[in-house]
């Protein structure tokens, strides 16, 4: 810097012994600094304000220094033109003149970005224009305060530093001053930096420590022990009598100040290869700061994407952590888009669990797309893109070592889901998808559990309206069965509800088309597989019943549905046969045990059914039709085409290929009606069941709303309870987050659980 304005005519005298610096600018004739060491260093551009506003203009070669990215000028161009000012870059340099050929202009501006170049330069340049200027969101760095201080140390008058907007009076004339520069609080920084990773301890001054406040609460967490003496000194010590062993690793993002300073990051990297776990890195400021050395020399080490980096401690003992907290696969698809929508809503709350997001899929453009649209309208988040493919096993491998859990929203999920599932098993990260194809589940839990009970992966499919309403409804109705009291069969009754019309998404079409082709392949598995155990349920199985009936009790003509909610209920109802207090977690508290053992002590097993109803006997005639139209052509080729060519003339109307529109989502709901017929004592089984419980779950539209809002709430459960949960395997929803505060949670979210009656039946 001293070069820079040597360079410019200035006289600079440095007294290395009394540690003073006499600088004389009344020799400053030139405008144009020395390119070559405007090179070297960032800070020489700021010469470009005092000059301008000195002499008139200027010619100044653009900010050099290390490579950490972009150091965009248009900030100080726009605010110099809005001060009067001619500017312009041209052969490396920006070239700026008054455009009025005296001086320049006051003014009100606002900054895009409280950049403290660009403060610190229109600071610089406003003392001495003609009026009063007004800059608002401004930089509040401690270098900004400084600089106003010694501004009108030197006659200038500015007000407001430290704070957002800036009051500057114009045509002040500065004369020379003496002037002490602060401690630098970057170097501070440094040095207690290198303190942490020697594990020693260190004492400095002078300081400012409020300056630091965030490294010293970094530090603290790690286990340094910070000890300030008096109001400029300051110890950190890093022994091993005080941290122990090991140092815990943190999380840090960069930012201006008062949050972690941008210039302190790559030291702070440094600290957390040596402390336990792995640990996230995200810079705001500059984005290429990771490409820094120590992330080029230390590859297994750090694991970079972009501005944010997984940093893997050297301490034995250390958690695994991946790089995003949740990656959501098939983000562009018609269900997808609408999860992400509701994962921007999780990202947004300050509570959530979930911090980081990805979203990944074989189109970047078309993920682009999505998260505009699921942002709108507000601009969207910068989330990473991945691209990823079912068809590619590395790019699903590279996705799984990116992330803890993955939401797949790729169906039908027969055709592209094992892949997902398998690289998942096979690295151990979650898995959750809203599947509600019972022979790819099955086929899933088969072919992985063992795999992924190995490596530690919760593989849960069935994580939207297939099945949690109908798993998590049927516990909500057993539990109302106070002892003696139980259930010995619960029918549910799925009513869908719209003031416009019911449209269904194709691919859910599509999945119950294959469904019903590949039925005898389901059949087949469950011959090849051992019998599940039989819960033991108080009286005789229920009898067949009619075709139809009419379900007077709540309304609604009703007909069987063939959906998964009754496979995997009764594969639910298997697991707590042999498991009657259910699944331990992985690292459960004893309270946790016990809570767990409380809840599954109150879930009694009933014989399960379910049925699709309609307010008119009509609408049962519909659904029987597109049932029968499906069975009677899925079973060649050419029936399935024509069933996938043309979903919307052989469903009626209830499934088109675009899917509903915005207004049809909005007008749906759904009501599940929970009728359990059983005994008021359990233990006089021989009579009649004399006793009827019905609950209700109701909530809006079920494909594009209640799921996503399910799946989301999952995974929520599973980023912040995975300690609670079983160490890895692939199993049913309702066993998993049974348990857990799931219900609660979802009442929260507009999917609501009530009593609605309890009756006890004449003999």
């Amino acid at each position: 810097m001293l070069s820079i304005l040597r360079s410019l005519g200035a006289k600079v005298e440095v007294d290395i012994g009394s540690g003073q610096i006499l600088v004389s600018t009344d020799s400053v004739r030139s405008v144009e600094p020395c390119l070559e060491e405007m090179k070297k260093t960032r800070g020489g551009f700021f010469v470009i304000g005092p000059l301008l506003t000195r002499f008139g203009e200027a010619a100044v070669g653009l900010p050099g220094g290390c490579d950490i990215g972009e150091r965009p000028v248009d900030l100080y161009i726009c605010r110099f033109r809005a001060l009067g000012a001619v500017a312009e870059l041209r052969d490396g340099k920006m070239f700026a003149h008054a455009a009025n050929g005296r001086g320049l202009v006051g003014g009100t501006f606002h900054l895009d970005l409280p950049s403290v170049g660009a403060t610190e330069a229109l600071m610089m340049a406003a003392y001495m224009a003609d009026g009063v200027t007004t800059l608002s969101n401004v930089a509040k760095e401690p270098e900004v305060i400084d600089l106003a201080r010694f501004l009108n140390d030197s006659g200038a008058c500015v007000y407001g530093a430290g704070t957002d907007k800036l009051l500057i009076k114009g045509k002040c004339h500065l004369h020379g001053s003496e002037y002490v520069v602060p401690p630098d609080r970057i170097e501070a920084g440094t040095f207690m930096l290198a303190a942490a990773i020697t594990r020693s301890c260190i004492s400095m001054s002078p300081i400012i420590p409020s300056q630091l406040a965030c490294l010293i609460d970094k530090l603290k967490i790690a286990g340094c022990k910070i000890t300030q003496f008096n109001h400029d000194t300051l110890e950190v010590s890093a022994m091993p009598a005080n941290v122990g062993d090991h140092m815990q690793g943190f999380d840090i993002k960069t930012g201006p100040f008062p949050g972690f300073p941008t210039d302190l990051q790559p030291r702070k990297m440094a600290l957390l290869t040596t402390c336990r776990g792995s640990n996230i890195v995200e810079e705001s400021v500059f984005e290429k700061r990771m490409s820094h050395e120590n992330c080029k020399s230390l590859e297994q080490t750090f694991g970079v994407c972009g501005s944010t980096a997984l940093v893997s401690g050297g301490e034995k003992g250390a958690v695994t952590r991946r790089l995003y907290d949740m990656i959501i696969l098939g983000a562009s698809g018609f269900t997808g888009k609408y999860v992400v929508r509701e994962a921007l809503k999780v990202l947004d709350s300050p509570s959530s669990p979930i911090k980081t997001l990805a979203l990944a899929g074989r189109n970047p453009t078309k993920l682009a797309q999505t998260l505009q649209w699921a942002a709108n309208p507000t601009p969207p988040p910068p989330l990473p893109i991945l691209t990823a493919d079912t068809t590619d096993p590395m790019s699903l491998q590279q996705l799984c070592s990116k992330t803890s859990l993955i939401l797949n929203c790729v169906g039908p999920f027969r055709l592209f889901a094992e892949p997902v599932v398998a690289a998942c098993a096979h690295s151990g990260c979650n898995y959750l998808d809203i599947c509600g194809e019972p022979e790819f589940m099955e086929r899933m839990e088969a072919k992985y559990h063992e795999q992924a009970m190995e490596t530690g992966c919760l593989v849960v499919s069935g994580c939207g309206f297939d099945s949690i309403p109908a798993e998590l409804g049927l516990m909500f109705n057993s539990r109302q069965w106070v002892t003696p009291s139980a259930p010995n069969r619960v029918e549910a009754y799925v009513s869908l509800e719209s003031d416009s019309r019911i449209v269904g998404n194709f691919a859910t079409y599509e999945s119950a088309v294959l469904g019903v082709a590949n039925a005898q392949n389901l059949q087949k598995l469950r011959r090849s597989r051992p019998k599940r155990a039989r819960p033991l349920i108080p009286g005789p199985p229920p009898p067949k019943g009619p075709m139809i009936e009419f379900q007077e009790k709540i309304g609604l003509w009703a007909v069987k549905l063939p959906s998964a909610d009754s496979t995997i209920i009764r594969r639910t109802l298997s697991i707590l046969a042999e498991n009657p207090h259910g699944l331990p977690g992985m690292n459960e508290s004893p309270q946790q045990i016990e809570k767990r053992k409380a809840f599954w002590s109150t879930v009694k097993p009933a014989h399960f059914g379910e049925k699709i109803g309609s307010k008119s006997l009509l609408g049962i005639y519909k659904f029987i039709t597109i049932g029968k139209l499906i069975v009677l052509l899925s079973g060649t080729a050419f029936g399935r085409w024509f069933l996938l060519k043309y979903p919307s003339i052989f469903s009626i109307g209830y499934f088109r290929k675009n899917g509903p529109s915005e207004e049809e989502v909005k007008s749906a709901s759904f009501k599940m009606w929970f009728v359990g017929h059983g005994f008021s004592d359990s233990s006089r089984e021989n009579v009649k069941p004399d006793m009827e419980i019905i609950t209700r779950v109701t909530g809006p539209e079920i494909g594009y709303v209640a799921t996503p809002i399910i799946l989301l709430q999952c995974a929520i459960i599973v980023s912040s309870q995975r300690q609670n949960l079983p160490k890895g395997g692939v199993y049913t929803p309702g066993i998993i987050f049974g348990s857990t505060d799931l219900q609660k949670r979802l009442h929260n979210n507009g999917i609501s659980f009530h009593v609605i009656s309890k009756t006890t039946l004449l003999p």
